[in-house]
């Protein structure tokens, strides 16, 4: 999804300081700090990516049932937008655990 907007490998380390007021602080990437200023930041990133705004946003991803399988997917701009956050919302918490196990 990063890539249908951006293309950048990278962005999702930006994504991801948009919405915590501290990578390093446990709190805030397990999204219990309530100085952290939610999502607002991180949408308000995303959209300028999307100027001027299209009406679907195209993008492939990857689906897996009994297989996997890339898949052509096409959304409005506001259902892409939302995803993209809770997406990037669950990975934040999920980099956090992982670095933390890997020490």
């Amino acid at each position: 999804m990063i890539d249908s907007i951006c293309g950048s490998t990278e962005e999702k380390y930006h994504m991801m300081e948009k919405i915590v007021c501290d990578v390093k602080n446990s709190e805030c990437m397990l999204r219990r700090c309530n100085n952290c200023s939610g999502n607002q930041n991180l949408r308000n990133h995303i959209n300028s990516y999307l100027t001027p705004v299209p009406m679907i946003v195209k993008f492939q991803q990857w689906e897996s049932t009994d297989r996997n399988m890339l898949i052509e997917k096409e959304l409005s701009v506001e259902y892409f937008v939302d995803n993209l956050i809770e997406k990037i919302e669950a990975l934040t918490t999920h980099h956090f655990i992982s670095k933390q196990q890997s020490k």
